[in-house]
């Protein structure tokens, strides 16, 4: 379904987003809560962050969302302290080197959620680089596409981050964006389709 797109990504200060990262957003140590003994083997780690990301307890969404980026930016084989279950451990074993090995994409309601209702500014940017490190375009759109009513702060980090993600997987928006300063969600939906078209060609001549 195409996302019509209402309103254009703004590349301001152009140099300074092209050279820089979106900071990551310092979090408070993982507070220790009870849990149920057997709370690793009742329920999948998914379900869990599910949990954790829907309680009331603004810590608790707060060290779900560090595991959640985590997980997401997990691309090789690492091991993951869990802030959510402090004192366990993860070990991921992704041979292929190729994206997370944990499916997060079911969690992107969650995460959208304190997104768009959290009352705190750090709690946003947090929800923010889950998204951005989970990289689903159609929930990136939507940060754009229907923004959320929110500080200048968050908007802005919002815009540049978004922006950031799109012209890394698709490096023509950068010409268009250093060209223009802006593109907009059609450009991107453009810049996707030729991007796979040119994966279609080259695994045609293999």
């Amino acid at each position: 379904m195409k996302v019509k797109p209402t309103r254009q990504f703004v590349v301001c200060a152009l140099a300074l987003l092209l050279a820089g990262i979106l900071p990551a957003n310092a979090s408070a140590p993982p507070v220790p809560y009870p849990l149920p003994h057997d709370a690793l083997t009742a329920v999948s780690l998914v379900d869990h962050l599910h949990t954790e990301l829907r309680s009331k307890d603004a810590l608790r969404r707060q060290n779900a969302l560090d595991d959640v980026v985590a997980l997401a930016s997990c691309a090789a084989s690492c091991t993951i302290s869990l802030r959510s279950l402090p004192g366990k451990k993860i070990r991921i074993e992704n041979e292929t080197g190729i994206g997370p090995v944990v499916d997060l994409t079911t969690l992107i309601p969650d995460v959208e959620r304190i997104y768009l209702t959290d009352r705190s500014d750090e709690r946003r940017l947090q929800a923010l680089d889950a998204l951005l490190s989970i990289g689903n375009e159609p929930s990136l759109e939507r940060l754009i596409a229907t923004p959320a009513r929110s500080s200048a702060h968050v908007q802005e980090m919002t815009q540049r981050g978004v922006a950031r993600y799109f012209m890394d997987k698709y490096p023509t928006l950068k010409t268009r964006a250093l060209r223009r300063g802006t593109f907009t969600l059609d450009d991107v939906e453009r810049a996707r389709k030729d991007h796979e078209r040119s994966i279609r060609r080259t695994a045609q001549r293999m």
